[in-house]
């Protein structure tokens, strides 16, 4: 298979007793296939044998973030100074992030070469040296990521800065790094880790709007934006590649209402389970904006709406309804409606099968009506896993699986869950029918944003939506469904100048 095949070209520069150990992995590698076969592989090796080294290295070059995770947890075993030279010896980016972040396992004694790669010339680098020093409690850590971000220039390192300070000190309304130097400053002599605390940025607001409880996270100051994350997905990841916008925009993260949150909701018709209630939520939104109002948490203005994915047929939905009550209409990676999803879903098949991976063309069959169902529990993970891969544009990229997160226990309802971090439970709802065309335009400043890497939405489709609205599309070449993060500078500035 050609991914083998690569390994096995790299890994024979090797010395020869190293190159064979190391072939000989590739070739164990290749012919496990499936995803979870080859991190089981990975993570069965002892890091201390040269030729696992020098294969767990060509991993973390060139292999997907589900692997390249079970490297990095592989080598933060890693013990002796001398296999570590030899380690950062390669200074490929890929290899030297693995590094910094297998770096974040080993705690107190990696402080040192984690403040080093703070200065390393590459983003990606900088940003798992921010993210290992999350676990290093120490308050030269806390020194090192505030001075780290005073010099820090790109978004998707100095947001790491900040959760990592956020993780080690308990606080959560610190916006800038001269808000961190202050506060550090006030309390260098005095700080203590036992003072760490789980406490939120932001004001939560717990609410019922038309018979529908709503829950929302409210940060930053300005008009107010009301941000909708992808159906079946928790809000966290756009509360993290947001959070520049909160200088100008009030921010209102939803947490998607699950079934429960609607009260009893009675069987579509000649179906067991019901619809998920477009409707009823647009109605419950309006309610919300009065609500805001009146309490004063919010301006007076119309909201501005940003919506993701498949989320954006309510956002659609409130617009056509109440246009005059949309500020802006933001919609990241929507469908036109049932019939643009459907040949969304047909073209990750056709790609799966054109790549010969079978977890992608499996996840695609998943996600027909009493389509795919996988055997097991390891197969099941992968398709879930490969769902949210698909949402970027490059799936070797470590900050998928920070997202994706580890298994967690949530609820909905009465109901307990073991679902991923990311992970937004609903309950037992069918998605309902919904097509743009059969709904009457609306005339509402609405910018769609398409990233030209998805595979799952098309330009076409982008535009048909836009033209409903009498918006435009905004495109972006380096992206998937993940603009927001992968060309997050460029983003931004679109955003800033689309919502001034």
């Amino acid at each position: 298979m050609p991914r083998l095949a690569t390994l096995t070209a790299l890994l024979i520069l090797a010395g020869a007793a190293r190159a064979d150990e190391a072939k000989e992995l590739a070739k164990r590698y290749g012919e496990a296939r499936d995803s979870w076969r080859q991190r089981a592989l990975i993570e069965g090796l002892d890091p201390s044998a040269a030729g696992v080294r020098t294969f767990l290295r060509e991993v973390l070059a060139k292999e997907p973030w589900y692997q390249r995770e079970g490297a990095v947890a592989v080598l933060g075993r890693l013990e002796g100074e001398g296999p570590w030279k030899e380690l950062q010896a390669d200074r490929r980016p890929a290899v030297q992030e693995g590094l910094a972040r297998a770096l974040g396992l080993r705690g107190v004694e990696a402080l040192a070469p984690l403040v080093e790669l703070l200065g390393h010339k590459e983003w990606q680098v900088r940003r798992g040296a921010a993210i290992g020093l999350r676990s290093v409690l120490r308050p030269e850590s806390i020194e090192a990521l505030i001075k780290a971000w005073e010099g820090e220039q790109d978004f998707r390192v100095w947001i790491h800065c900040l959760q990592s300070l956020e993780a080690l000190s308990g606080e959560g309304d610190l916006a800038t790094a001269q808000d961190w130097r202050a506060w550090w400053d006030a309390r260098r002599e005095s700080f203590s880790f036992a003072q760490r605390g789980a406490k939120d940025s932001g004001e939560r607001i717990r609410t019922r709007a038309r018979g529908t409880n709503l829950e929302l996270r409210s940060r930053g100051r300005g008009l107010p934006l009301l941000v909708l994350p992808e159906y079946g997905y928790d809000q966290i990841y756009l509360e993290t590649y947001l959070r520049d916008l909160e200088d100008t925009q009030q921010v209102l993260y939803l947490k998607l209402p699950g079934a429960a949150d609607f009260g009893e909701l009675k069987p579509a018709p000649g179906l067991p389970d019901p619809y998920y209630p477009i409707e009823r939520l647009v109605d419950s939104l309006d309610s919300l904006h009065q609500q805001l109002v009146a309490e004063q948490k919010i301006q007076d203005k119309p909201f501005a709406i940003l919506a993701h994915g498949m989320t954006g047929w309510i956002a659609m939905a409130y617009a056509t309804k109440y246009p005059r009550k949309v500020r802006k209409l933001i919609l990241v990676a929507p469908y036109s409606g049932g019939a643009a999803w459907s040949e969304g879903r047909d073209r990750v098949e056709a790609r799966g099968v054109a790549l010969g991976d079978q977890e992608m063309v499996h996840f695609a069959q998943s996600q027909l009506y009493g389509g795919y169902e996988a055997p097991g529990e390891d197969e099941a993970g992968a398709v879930e896993r490969k769902e949210f891969s698909c949402y970027f544009a490059d799936a070797r990229d470590l900050e998928i699986g920070r997202l994706f997160g580890p298994l967690v226990t949530k609820t909905e309802g009465e109901e307990e869950y073991e679902s991923r971090q990311i992970a937004r439970p609903l309950g037992t709802v069918v998605i309902p029918e919904f097509e743009l065309s059969e709904r009457p335009r609306a005339k509402v400043p609405t910018l769609v944003v398409h990233g030209e890497r998805s595979i799952r939405t098309s330009l076409s489709d982008a535009a048909v939506v836009a033209k409903h609205f009498g918006g435009k599309v905004a495109r972006f070449k380096e992206s998937a469904r993940m603009p927001f993060y992968e060309e997050h500078e460029a983003f931004v500035k679109a955003l800033r100048r689309f919502l001034r």
